[in-house]
């Protein structure tokens, strides 16, 4: 087996005769013409605009995965609960837990594993083109051969924000690095009107930055000269992730992180 390690992810399952009417008018992805056997990077939104949870959703020849962090799927699993009522959709834990590949052999990015050795296999390319998505029961995940310190070291080297760590409920999908989650072509969705105000006619005050610096840590301060930007959100030996200010953290924009030399990537 190839490199993997063991997260702390959660998966819920969409079920029903209107799963896909009932998901797509709810989420920020066109779900209503996501392909089967096909995945994509998704948000729940409050009326607002500021989210509530960052998943990816997969199309598994009808029912819908939701794959997440925990916070994320805690929070879509109470608000699509509730919604599910008024619909013939089903909202429930999945009973599978999560493992990341670095390099794992797919048919494409985004495309869901029809025949595997696993129940499902993800090709989930924002980390690594090559990187998947392993989901079984517990008991059946191939042994970790990755701490989570290094999985971690590669996605914050990546710039993959994580729901939970990097954004949280006050946050817009737009300011943390959610772009591709959201659709601006398909029709009414929770958040639509905001998401489509800010992609049309405005712009956000901050951003989720990438940075690479050596030993920052979550929390530290983030300055350009004695103006403070904001702070990390996660760090790696090499890299962190921050959400600063948009004036002033500009691409190859030199800043210091906690006292040290940083620049934005």
């Amino acid at each position: 087996m190839s490199l993997n390690a063991r997260l702390d992810w959660r998966v819920l399952r969409v079920d029903g005769p209107d799963a896909r009417q009932f998901l797509n008018g709810l989420l920020t992805q066109d779900v209503a013409h996501l392909p089967a056997w096909t995945a994509a990077p998704c948000c729940l939104l409050t009326p607002k605009g500021k989210l509530q949870a960052e998943f990816l959703i997969a199309e598994i020849g009808g029912p819908f995965l939701l794959i997440g962090a925990p916070k994320g799927i805690e929070n879509a699993k109470a608000t699509l609960g509730k919604m599910a009522m008024l619909s013939q959709s089903r909202v429930e834990d999945a009973g599978l837990a999560v493992a990341f590949a670095p390099d794992y052999p797919s048919s494409g990015p985004w495309r869901v594993a029809e025949k595997s050795p696993y129940p499902f296999v993800v090709a989930d390319p924002r980390i690594r083109l090559t990187a998947a998505l392993i989901l079984a029961a517990p008991d059946k995940l191939p042994p970790a051969t990755l701490t989570g310190e290094q999985f971690e070291a590669l996605r914050v080297a990546a710039g993959v924000p994580l729901f939970g760590v990097d954004a949280d409920e006050d946050c817009l999908p737009l300011e943390v690095c959610m772009d591709a989650a959201v659709s601006f072509n398909k029709g009414c969705y929770m958040g639509q009107e905001t998401m489509s105000r800010i992609h049309h006619m405005g712009h956000v005050n901050r951003l989720l930055r990438r940075l690479s610096v050596a030993g920052a840590r979550p929390g530290d301060p983030v300055e350009s000269g004695d103006a403070p930007l904001g702070k990390v959100t996660s760090a790696s030996p090499h890299h962190a992730l921050a959400l600063l200010k948009a004036e002033g953290s500009e691409p190859g924009a030199r800043l210091t992180v906690g006292g040290k030399d940083a620049q934005v990537l």
